[in-house]
């Protein structure tokens, strides 16, 4: 089987699609994708997200029933609770103390179950962190695939944004290992492997990311391969990049100890020199620090420039509406936190298209709210209906964001 790329979804992102199979041949290797835990303490966590131990930590929910429909089991006779209490316990099997190689600091929590919508397919890029079983027609793929995962990821730096697990509920699945029947739990593991950014593995038949699972089988146990690939991506080593610390005498290498100077806790990080400058990790730009200037999180918001009427419609919480164009957007200082594309103006991140516009927000006037028509990849009013501004994308006077204000 093999990785396949579908469609690009709005301005930075594509979703990726990684498949496991019920018999055939196929790598545990990392795919360049990961999460970035920011810490929680400089700025607020995305809604998608929730600060553990001062890191913004995705959260993972579950439907509430069986493709939502209010079904309690699933083939098999398998109780629902059942696959809810096996997801946790995946869940588990990536985070430590579970992988003995190193302490990773990959962490995601599951949060409440959600409803929302019956019979669909986990949505790409909503910034949803969902995880349904799929029955009937409700399931559209391939009857020869087991689960998917679906990852949305910014383009420029690899930073997964999104992942969402769907499951064939068209087979029978246990947590006992009878025969006939498919492990749920191994099949999970399985996807949260690629929900955190591995790919399959071609050489380690052992590894819980072989890409096929025969029925009865039971592999949730990490292979030595699973946590050498995780730790390569999350190491979280104590004095490793990102970790806490009091002073850099904790830290490794050349390494030093330092927060933004507007406050927050204090990490191992890569010292720089040029303010507003890329540093060599992605997601890192060098910015004002306690100590002078350091590579701290950039903090941008994954999706800058996507289409909105509201400031709820961002995850950021800041839609700005301006005379002919509206956009979600965020709070920044240099440029680089505003993502390829976009410059940092007035303290807010503005595309950098003339008339600010934003390409990839539609391709029909479906993608647009109301009043909005689709023109040429971004969802515009006619330029003589007034409001706003002039042009230049700036917000409508006393207007830019919802009531409740932006950031």
């Amino acid at each position: 089987m093999t990785l396949s790329v579908a469609s690009q979804r709005r301005l930075a992102r594509w979703p990726v699609l990684a498949a496991m199979f019920v018999h055939g041949v196929a790598l545990s290797a990392p795919t360049g994708r990961s999460w970035n835990f920011a810490t929680c303490d400089n700025y607020s966590c995305p809604t998608t997200h929730t600060c553990v131990s001062g890191l913004c930590t995705p959260v993972i929910r579950i439907a509430d029933s069986v493709g939502n429909r209010s079904g309690v089991t699933i083939q098999g006779n398998l109780p629902y609770s059942s696959f809810v209490s096996a997801t946790r316990d995946a869940l588990s099997t990536w985070t430590a103390p579970n992988v003995t190689a190193c302490k990773t600091s990959f962490n995601a929590t599951v949060g409440d179950t959600y409803r929302d919508k019956q019979g669909r397919a986990a949505i790409a890029g909503d910034g949803n962190n969902v995880v349904i079983v799929l029955e009937g027609g409700d399931w559209v793929l391939s009857s020869g695939v087991l689960g998917l995962t679906t990852t949305s990821f910014i383009v420029s730096s690899g930073i997964i944004v999104d992942a969402d697990i769907e499951i064939n509920g068209n087979y029978s699945w246990a947590v006992d290992g009878r025969s006939g029947a498919f492990d749920i739990q191994s099949l999970v593991v399985h996807e949260l492997g690629h929900l955190l950014g591995l790919d399959h593995a071609t050489v380690d038949t052992s590894s819980v990311m072989w890409p096929t699972l025969a029925p009865s089988r039971v592999n949730r146990r990490l292979s030595g391969s699973d946590m050498a690939d995780v730790c390569s991506v999350y190491p979280g080593g104590r004095g490793d990049f990102g970790t806490r610390c009091t002073s850099s005498t904790e830290c490794s290498g050349s390494l030093i100890c330092d927060a933004p100077k507007e406050g927050g806790s204090t990490t191992c990080t890569d010292p720089c020199s040029r303010l507003g400058s890329a540093c060599s990790r992605p997601g890192f730009i060098c910015i004002g620090s306690r100590n002078g200037s350091a590579c701290l999180d950039a903090g941008t918001v994954a999706d800058q420039c996507k289409f909105c009427t509201r400031n709820a419609d961002c995850l950021s919480g800041t839609c700005i509406i301006g005379s002919s164009t509206a956009f979600c957007s965020q709070s920044c200082t240099y440029d680089l936190q505003c993502g390829s594309g976009n410059v940092c103006d007035s303290g807010f991140c503005y595309p950098s298209h003339a008339g600010s516009r934003c390409p990839g927000q539609c391709t029909s006037e479906d993608d647009c709210g109301p009043g909005f028509s689709c023109d040429r990849g971004t969802c515009s009013v006619p330029v003589d209906t007034g409001g706003g501004n002039g042009p230049g994308g700036e917000p409508d006077a006393g207007g830019a964001f919802d009531a409740g204000g932006g950031n």
